[in-house]
């Protein structure tokens, strides 16, 4: 779980979830997937994926995308625990304590988060991970609260076809 403790005392490890699928039928094909094992993503990407390993053509309308696909891992992803909640996009990750509001920018290197504030060295960056993470956030709060999903009626709607 992402929020037991570590022995490294690594923050993307306190935040980290694998993502495991199995199946009998996969496991003969899991070449295919070599190297996709730190491939970033979110809770949203689990449908996406599962749906692009079933056969055939799937509509989907939501949020996320296929780890399993071409645009894996270039996506931001959010990741909680109970007193923070990041958003890691690219060489950055906000940080948002929602007990005390406080929102840091973090660099994000090497495969872990550096624990030291640069907002004010890249204010352009905390302005919009700050807007995107609160976009995203919300969307997600809303549509789940109102049980809808995203976008509506079929012309935003996009097919997932099967990773083959």
């Amino acid at each position: 779980d992402h929020t037991s403790i570590t022995s490294t005392g690594s923050l993307v490890e306190r935040i980290r979830v694998p993502l495991i699928i199995y199946n009998p039928a996969l496991v003969a094909q899991r070449s295919r997937w070599a190297g996709r094992q730190g491939v970033r993503g979110s809770h949203v990407d689990i449908l996406p994926t599962i749906l692009a390993l079933l056969d055939g053509e799937h509509r989907y309308a939501g949020m996320g995308t296929s780890l399993l696909g071409p645009e894996a891992g270039r996506t931001a992803a959010i990741s909680s625990t109970y007193n923070n909640s990041f958003y890691i996009e690219d060489e950055f990750a906000l940080r948002y304590m929602p007990r005390n509001e406080t929102i840091d920018v973090l660099r994000f290197a090497d495969g872990e988060l550096v624990p030291r504030d640069v907002s004010a060295a890249h204010p352009d960056v905390a302005q919009r991970l700050t807007g995107e993470y609160f976009a995203l956030f919300e969307t997600a709060d809303r549509l789940t609260r109102e049980k809808r999903i995203f976008p509506l009626g079929h012309a935003h709607v996009r097919p997932v076809v099967a990773a083959r």
